[in-house]
């Protein structure tokens, strides 16, 4: 009995402390008139846990702003996959050829109204 109002309070006081954040992947279509649209291609969500802390509030509040720093880094470096009129892999134009072509459609421009197109990673909490 006794473990199980310990294990109903750890579960408790875990799940108060778990915070989501998401990881979307976008592309950034940049196009010869200065114009930007972004598409996003991929988004997840992850969970972070900061623990219980009994002691200095503005100790916690600097641990606490560090590990969200690491946790909402990109893990990626931006990438740009075409430019040049053209993809700069053939793989990454298999992957996104269709996506950005109805884009493309979708404001009413061309392939040559296109500059560059780069892959990129954000990390943010939804407060």
């Amino acid at each position: 009995m006794l473990f199980g109002i310990i294990f109903i309070f750890l579960l408790v006081n875990v799940s108060e402390s778990l915070t989501q954040y998401y990881i979307e992947k976008h592309l950034l279509l940049r196009y010869n008139n200065k114009e930007l649209s972004n598409i996003i291609i991929d988004k997840q969500i992850g969970t972070y846990y900061l623990p219980l802390f009994d002691g200095d509030e503005q100790v916690l509040e600097y641990v606490k702003n560090d590990y969200l720093t690491s946790i909402l880094k990109p893990r990626k470096e931006p990438k740009t996959i075409f430019k040049y009129r053209r993809f700069l892999s053939k793989k990454w134009q298999e992957k996104y050829s269709v996506i950005v072509g109805e884009e493309l459609t979708r404001l009413n421009k061309k392939w040559g109204d296109l500059n560059e197109i780069v892959k990129l990673e954000k990390r943010y909490i939804n407060d």
